[in-house]
C-alpha cells in the first residue's frame, strides 16, 4: 500500500529539485491535480481508510465517540468549500503551480494562511476518528509534513514575489496553520 505512494512522492521531490513545475512538463490537468496538495490528500485519505481494514492495529475510539468524526469531516468540508468559493469569487488560482492575481485575506484566510490545507488535514483527522483505529491517525501528520515541506515554502515565495510588502504584512498578522 505504501509502495504505491512512494513513486508519487519521489516524482514530486525530483520535480522540485530540478525546479520543474508540472505546468511546464505538459501533463494534462487531471494528472497535475495528483501532484498538488489535493492529490496527496486523496492518496493519503485512501491509504488511511485502507489501513483501517488492512492493519486494524489497535482500536482506540469506540462509538459513539467515533461518530464525532463525521462532524469533524463536515467541518473540514465546509472550510474547503469556503476556501474554494473565495478563490472563485476573487478569480484567482488555487493551484500551487500558478501565480495568483489576488491575495485572498478574508474569510478563513483571516485566521490561517493555508485554510485549504488545514481543511484537508481536518478531513483526514475526522476520517481517523470515524475508523477509531490507531493507524489512520498517522496520515494527517504525514499530510501536514508533506505540505509543509513540498508546497508551502514555494507558495510563500511566489506570494512574496507577486505581492511583496502586502504579503509580508499578511504573513506577520496571520499564522501559517491556525
Amino acid at each position: 500500500m505504501v509502495g504505491l505512494f512512494l513513486p508519487f512522492l519521489w516524482g514530486t521531490i525530483i520535480a522540485r529539485q530540478r525546479d520543474i513545475s508540472l505546468m511546464e512538463t505538459g501533463l494534462r490537468k487531471k494528472a497535475r491535480m495528483l501532484a498538488d496538495g489535493q492529490g496527496y490528500f486523496l492518496v493519503l485519505l485512501l491509504l488511511a481508510i485502507a489501513s483501517h481494514f488492512v492493519f486494524p492495529v489497535r482500536v482506540v475510539l469506540h462509538p459513539p465517540v467515533t461518530w464525532f468524526g463525521l462532524l469533524i469531516i463536515a467541518a473540514g468540508l465546509l472550510l474547503a468549500f469556503r476556501c474554494r468559493a473565495l478563490f472563485l469569487k476573487n478569480r484567482t488560482t488555487m493551484s500551487p503551480y500558478e501565480s495568483p492575481v489576488v491575495l485572498v485575506t478574508t474569510g478563513p484566510f483571516r485566521f490561517s494562511r493555508n485554510p485549504a490545507y488545514l481543511a484537508m488535514s481536518v478531513i483526514l483527522f475526522g476520517s481517523a476518528v470515524v475508523t477509531g483505529t490507531l493507524a489512520p491517525f498517522v496520515f494527517p501528520v504525514v499530510f501536514i509534513v508533506i505540505i509543509g515541506v513540498l508546497f508551502i515554502p514555494d507558495e510563500e515565495r511566489r506570494l512574496e514575489d507577486v505581492f511583496g510588502r502586502e504579503y509580508r504584512e499578511y504573513r506577520q498578522r496571520v499564522r501559517r496553520w491556525v
